[in-house]
């Protein structure tokens, strides 16, 4: 009887590089990509808050409106629960 019946193959790497993921990895790589374009957001986002700051201030107004930052501690509160009152609160830079 042949070899290539009593033991399993080698597979040549050029093929198991072609080969698809594990679920795990795609779901690992899927959190990556969420993360990079979730920390994308989050730059831009605190980026506009400081514009918004440094206009209040230009106008010689308190660099934070209250009722503004409540409306905005509400609604990430409304979509994350708890964990999104600690989010706004970080983005809005209290």
């Amino acid at each position: 009887m042949p070899d290539t019946f009593t033991r399993p193959a080698e597979v040549p790497a050029d093929l198991l590089a072609e080969l698809p993921p594990e679920p795990e990895e795609l779901l690992a790589l899927s959190a990556e990509l969420l993360d990079e374009q979730l920390l994308d957001l989050l730059v831009r986002r605190c980026a506009v808050e400081a514009q918004l700051r440094d206009s209040r201030r230009a106008a010689g107004l308190p660099a934070c409106s209250l009722g503004y930052e409540n409306q905005v501690v509400k609604r990430y509160s409304a979509r994350l629960g708890r964990a999104g009152v600690r989010v706004a609160l970080l983005v809005i830079g209290s």
